[in-house]
């Protein structure tokens, strides 16, 4: 009976306590948008379902999830850039939408989002892999001696921009030149296509290539980043397999949680709190984990800023000495290719 009385006296503390601290703030009080760039399904699709369940939980309004797949994610960035500076309208942006994307325009027309969305805290790191045909060589310095023997013959699927980025780190390497496949959908049909063998390679995310890699239809030579891949703990990351390929190793890939431009520092501060209490729960990252993401908590706006800015800046840099594209302005001075 003490017990039953103690757990409802609990109860009730929490509820008075969330009251509380809506009456002090005045946020929120009605449901919030949440946009995500990729359609149902996909890993960004799973990770804001479930932290938007989690996120009702503790602000008692729902939180509406809504796809905007397309345009590499600019669709969804946009729009959320566009939304009223209310905390209604948030938006899960990966690092592709938030750097590489923008370090890629030649003139970088469009201003990192530290200027055209508001960052609230990192949800997680995620993973991504060179995948190639079974039938092709199986390391990767076999894989870019094969490439130079045959050139223009082989041709890897993009669907993302960590993909794009690696194809043109891919073609900057002495002797390479790979075709490239620019997917409008998302990443499953390209290891369609790989195992029906219409293509012969791509930058996948783990979550959709571990299906795969599991069955033997693809091969996985090596890893995106400076970190092991915990998914694939046997699969060593590019930039360790030759200094020719060090490039590889510049640029990992995160999930973060971001609003609109000049949202209000106590609503930024509301988010970031529960965003953290969300990602600090056992369930949150073991849920994650199933879904190839590893949490990183404890982040703050600043630090998601400056992990922006100096993505940006690295992009850029790896572009003007890997790109087979136009030639791309840094900083006021022109790349050549």
């Amino acid at each position: 009976m003490i017990r039953s009385c103690s757990v409802i006296i609990a109860a009730l503390i929490s509820v008075f306590s969330l009251a509380f601290a809506r009456a002090e703030s005045g946020y929120p009080s009605h449901p919030i948008k949440l946009i995500v760039s990729q359609g149902p399904g996909s890993t960004v699709d799973l990770a804001a379902r479930m932290l938007a369940t989690k996120f009702e939980e503790l602000f008692r309004y729902q939180i509406i999830v809504l796809n905007r797949e397309g345009a590499a994610g600019e669709i969804a960035k946009k729009e959320c850039a566009a939304a009223s500076a209310d905390g209604y309208t948030l938006c899960i942006i990966a690092d592709g939408q938030a750097a590489v994307i923008p370090a890629s325009y030649s003139a970088a027309k469009e201003p990192i989002p530290g200027a055209d969305v508001s960052p609230i805290g990192f949800i997680g790191t995620h993973y991504f892999e060179f995948v190639v045909r079974k039938d092709l060589p199986d390391s990767f310095a076999g894989f870019v001696e094969y490439a130079r023997k045959n050139p223009d013959t082989l041709v890897c699927g993009s669907a993302n921009p960590s993909g794009i980025l690696g194809m043109a780190i891919l073609n900057g390497i002495s002797g390479v030149k790979v075709r490239e496949a620019r997917y409008r959908q998302a990443e499953p049909l390209v290891h369609l296509d790989i195992r029906a063998g219409h293509i012969d390679c791509m930058f996948s995310t783990t979550v959709t290539a571990l299906p795969h890699l599991k069955d033997g239809a693809t091969r996985a030579l090596g890893t995106l980043g400076p970190l092991k891949n915990p998914f694939l703990p046997d699969t060593l990351p590019l930039s360790e397999q030759g200094q020719d390929y060090a490039a590889f190793g510049k640029f990992g890939s995160w999930q973060a949680l971001w609003g609109p431009p000049e949202l209000p520092g106590e609503t930024v501060a509301i988010l970031n709190k529960n965003l953290n209490k969300i990602l600090d729960r056992p369930e949150v990252a073991d849920r994650l984990a199933q879904i190839g993401i590893t949490v990183r908590r404890s982040s703050t706006p600043e630090q998601l800023r400056a992990a922006t800015d100096s993505l940006f800046l690295t992009v850029k840099e790896l572009l003007c000495a890997h790109s087979l594209q136009e030639p791309i302005t840094l900083n006021g001075r022109s790349c050549k290719r």
